[in-house]
């Protein structure tokens, strides 16, 4: 089974809200966790790993907080995924071939491969733009 965790989810859902914020304002965790229903410690750790992988953008004081780095458009849903979970596999083998002794021998490999692939794909086709207004 293919299931994202707690923090991705929390992620996508913040990561929403500021999709449908005014571009250049900064919105405080507070605002983020009160609208998405989310805890405000859990949500300023998962925005620290959002702006350490150039999703969001941090800013302090009283009007500090977190906006989108560039526009929801040129954000994918590949793109938080892979900030709060690292690279996407189906397989361990697939993303590190030398942990694996059978990577090149392994018919199995292909099509972890072939399914990590399109899996990535569907991933990138997929913008926060998209999410944020229902496609």
């Amino acid at each position: 089974m293919f299931k994202i965790s707690r923090e991705t989810e929390y992620a996508i859902r913040g990561m929403i809200y500021l999709a449908k914020q005014p571009r250049e304002q900064f919105i405080m965790v507070k605002e983020i966790t009160k609208a998405t229903n989310t805890s405000p410690v859990f949500v300023a750790k998962i925005f620290q790993t959002l702006g350490n992988s150039n999703l969001v953008i941090s800013s302090r004081g009283m009007v500090g907080g977190f906006k989108l780095s560039r526009k929801p458009e040129h954000i994918t849903l590949k793109d938080i995924l892979e900030a709060t979970e690292g690279p996407i596999a189906v397989n361990v083998c697939v993303v590190y071939s030398r942990s694996c002794s059978f990577s090149k021998t392994c018919s199995a490999h292909v099509a972890w491969k072939r399914i990590r692939d399109s899996i990535n794909k569907m991933l990138e086709d997929i913008t926060l733009k998209d999410i944020a207004t229902g496609f």
